[in-house]
C-alpha cells in the first residue's frame, strides 16, 4: 500500500471546503507522457533525432521467436537487454545480457582474431558491467586490427562512458547510466571526490585520443566523424562539471549548455556532409547549430519563437543548407528516407522557424509517406493538439492505433479522447493500454485520475487500487526526465485523491512535495489553492 495512504487511518478528516471537491476533480488531469521530437546525443549511440521508443511487449515476442538457440543469437540477446533496460526491467536486462555474453564467450573462443567480433564482445560485457574485462577486450582489437577505425570508435565511447562512470559512486550501469539529456540530474545527485574527478578526467583524455585516432585513420567515414563530434558534447558537459565541483562554476544549468559547445560542429557538419541520405544527423546538425548559439545567447531567458532571426549569417546559411538537403531527401522514392527526412523538416520548421502550419503539413506527410515512424506520429499529434484541431487529433489518433496497437499508442489515443472531453473512451483506451502492458505507469495511473474525475463515491476505491499499483511501478532511482514526470504526475493524482476523500492536510502536504522535484510547478499551486492553504 502507498505509504502516504496508511497516514489516512490516523487523521482527522476535514471536509474540502465549499465547492472545492468540483473544483479539484476539474485539476484531475492524465499523466504527460514524454514525447521526444528533439536532436539529442548519447554516450553510447552518439546523435539521435526523435528515437522511435520500442514496443516493448511486441519487440520481446518477436526476439524471441526468432532465437535458434545458436551462438548467433547472441546479438539478438544483447537487443533484448536494451530493451529491457528501456523499459527498466533490471531483472530480465541482466538475464539477456548474462545470456549474450556467455554466446559471444563461444564465438570469441573459436574466433579470437576477428576485430568486428570482439567490439560487439566488448559491448555485451559492458552491458553486464564487466568494464575491466571489455577494457581488455577492446584492447585486443585494436591490436588485431591496428588500422581498422571502428576499433578505435568503439574504445573511444568506452572510454567516454568511463568518464561519466568514475564520478558516480558506486558506478552506476544499464539504463541508469547518464545520458546526455539527464547529466545535470544524474552528476550533482553525486558528489564526486577529488580521485574521482582525476579518474573522469583521465578516461576523458584516453577517450580524445582514441576519437582522434579514429579519424585519422578515416576522416571521411560519417560514423567516425560523428563520435568524435558526440565526444565534444560529453566533453563540454564533463568539463562544466569539474568547475561547478571545484567551485568555479555556481549554476548548475551550465553543464547542459556546455553540451552544445562549438567545438563539436564541424565534425557533425562533416558527418552529414559525407552521409546526405542521413536525415538523423542532417536535422541533428542544424538543430545542434541552433542549439549552441541558444546556449550562450540565451542564458536568462527563453529565445524568440523564431530563432533562425538571431543567429549569425553563417549559422542561417548552414541550416537552411540543411533544410534544402532534407527537401530533397523528402522526394526519395524510399518512403522510410523520404518519412525521415519531412520528420526533420518539420522539427526544424517548428524549433527555428516557427512555422508550425508548414510542420503540420510535413508531419502528415511524413506518416503518410511511412506510418512505421512513430516519432513522426509523435510530432502530427503534438501539432494537432490544440483546440482547433481536435477532431483530427482524435482521427489521427485513431489511425495510428490501427497500425500499430501498442500501449503506449493506446494511452496516447486515450490522452485524444480525454481533450475532446470523452471521459467514457479514454477509460476503455487506457485499459486497453493496461492490459496489454500491466507495467505500463502511465496508463494505470491514467485509471486512478479517470475515477478521480467522476462524482461516483464508488469510484474512489477504484482509485486508491490503481494509486496503489501507480505507487508500486515508480522506479525511484530513475532521474530521467520521464521519471521525473512520472513522480510529479504520481505526486498531483495523490493529492488529488486525499482532497476528494477529505485528507485535506494530507493533500497539502502531498501536493507540496511536487516543489522538492519542480519548484515552480502551477498545477501544485492550483492543487493547494482549491484546498484552501498554499
Amino acid at each position: 500500500m502507498l505509504l502516504c495512504l496508511l497516514v489516512v487511518a490516523t487523521e482527522t478528516r476535514a471536509a474540502a471546503p465549499a465547492g472545492g471537491k468540483a473544483k479539484l476533480r476539474d485539476l484531475v488531469t492524465l499523466p504527460r507522457i514524454n514525447l521526444e521530437i528533439d536532436c539529442s546525443w548519447d554516450v553510447d549511440e552518439g546523435f539521435t533525432f526523435a528515437p522511435n521508443p520500442p514496443d516493448v511487449p511486441a519487440e520481446v515476442a518477436a526476439l524471441t521467436k526468432a532465437m535458434t538457440g545458436r551462438p548467433s543469437d547472441a546479438e539478438r540477446y544483447l537487443r533484448l537487454g536494451n530493451v529491457y533496460d528501456w523499459n527498466h526491467d533490471t531483472t530480465n536486462a541482466h538475464a539477456a545480457y548474462a545470456a549474450a555474453l556467455r554466446l559471444y564467450r563461444q564465438q570469441v573462443e573459436l574466433q579470437p582474431d576477428d576485430g568486428p567480433l570482439l567490439i560487439k564482445f566488448a559491448d555485451a560485457l559492458h552491458h553486464a558491467d564487466k568494464e575491466d574485462e571489455a577494457d581488455s577486450v577492446l584492447r585486443r582489437a585494436v591490436q588485431v586490427e591496428p588500422k581498422a577505425w571502428r576499433g578505435w570508435l568503439a574504445r573511444g565511447r568506452f572510454f567516454l562512458g568511463r568518464a561519466f562512470d568514475a564520478l558516480s559512486s558506486p558506478p552506476t550501469s544499464g539504463r541508469d547510466r547518464a545520458p546526455g539529456r539527464d547529466v545535470v540530474t544524474w552528476l550533482l545527485g553525486r558528489r564526486p571526490s577529488p580521485e574521482q574527478v582525476a579518474r573522469s578526467q583521465q578516461a576523458l583524455a584516453d577517450a580524445h585520443e582514441a576519437m582522434n585516432r579514429a579519424v585519422t585513420l578515416a576522416p571521411r567515414q560519417s560514423e567516425a566523424r560523428a563520435g568524435r563530434a558526440a565526444f565534444y558534447c560529453a566533453q563540454g558537459e564533463l568539463e562544466a562539471t569539474f568547475r561547478l565541483i571545484r567551485g568555479e562554476e555556481s549554476d548548475p544549468t551550465t553543464i547542459s549548455r556546455a553540451a552544445f559547445t562549438r567545438a563539436g560542429l564541424p565534425d557533425l557538419w562533416e558527418a552529414a556532409r559525407l552521409d546526405r541520405t542521413n536525415y538523423v544527423l542532417i536535422t541533428c546538425a542544424a538543430g545542434f547549430e541552433a542549439f549552441a548559439e541558444v546556449a550562450t545567447k540565451f542564458k536568462a531567458e527563453p529565445p524568440p519563437p523564431k530563432l533562425i532571426d538571431t543567429l549569425p549569417e553563417a549559422s542561417q546559411r548552414s541550416i537552411r543548407e540543411a533544410v534544402a538537403w532534407l527537401t530533397d531527401l523528402s522526394q526519395s522514392p524510399n518512403r522510410r528516407l523520404a518519412g525521415g527526412a519531412l520528420e526533420g523538416l518539420g522539427f526544424l520548421q517548428t524549433f527555428a522557424f516557427a512555422d508550425n502550419a508548414g510542420a503540420l503539413q510535413n508531419a502528415r506527410r511524413a506518416v503518410a509517406a511511412d506510418s512505421t515512424l512513430e516519432s513522426a506520429w509523435d510530432l502530427l499529434l503534438a501539432l494537432l493538439d490544440d483546440p482547433g484541431h481536435l477532431d483530427e487529433l482524435v482521427r489521427a489518433g485513431e489511425k495510428r492505433v490501427q497500425l500499430n496497437g501498442s500501449a503506449r499508442n493506446h494511452f496516447i489515443l486515450a490522452k485524444c479522447y480525454d481533450r475532446r472531453g470523452d471521459l467514457s473512451r479514454t477509460e476503455g483506451e487506457l485499459r486497453q493500454a493496461q492490459r496489454l502492458d500491466p507495467k505500463d505507469f502511465p496508463a494505470t495511473l491514467g485509471l486512478a485520475a479517470v475515477c478521480l474525475k467522476g462524482d461516483d463515491p464508488t469510484l474512489l476505491a477504484q482509485a486508491e487500487q490503481w494509486l496503489d499499483k501507480a505507487y508500486r511501478l515508480l522506479d525511484p532511482n530513475d532521474t530521467s526526465l520521464e521519471g521525473r514526470l512520472h513522480g510529479i504526475d504520481f505526486l498531483l493524482t495523490a493529492s488529488l485523491y486525499h482532497g476528494l476523500t477529505d485528507h485535506l492536510d494530507l493533500a497539502r502536504q502531498t501536493a507540496r512535495q511536487v516543489f522538492k522535484i519542480d519548484k515552480e510547478n502551477e498545477h501544485a499551486k492550483e492543487i493547494l489553492a482549491a484546498l484552501g492553504g498554499g
